[in-house]
């Protein structure tokens, strides 16, 4: 049975991580540790925003393509 960390995408990975971090926060001894790992996820948080912002979603135009044989090729749009 393959391992659960190789089903998931890179997103979900991240939100787990995210989540741990989160946990940690709440368990950290000193006020310093939880600054790093809060800063640690404030970082993680705007990357899988950006990451997921920029997930493409099929238009029209893609659906007619794939419909044609064409083939569909949905790149990641940049994020600003």
């Amino acid at each position: 049975m393959a391992s659960p960390l190789f089903d998931e995408c890179a997103e979900t990975r991240m939100f787990r991580a995210l989540s741990e971090i989160s946990a940690r926060i709440l368990a950290a001894p000193t006020e310093e540790h939880r600054a790093l790992l809060r800063n640690t996820a404030f970082v993680l948080r705007r990357e899988l925003v950006e990451l997921i912002q920029a997930h493409p979603i099929p238009e029209e135009s893609d659906v007619a393509r794939m419909q044609a044989g064409m083939g569909l090729s949905l790149v990641p749009r940049e994020v600003s």
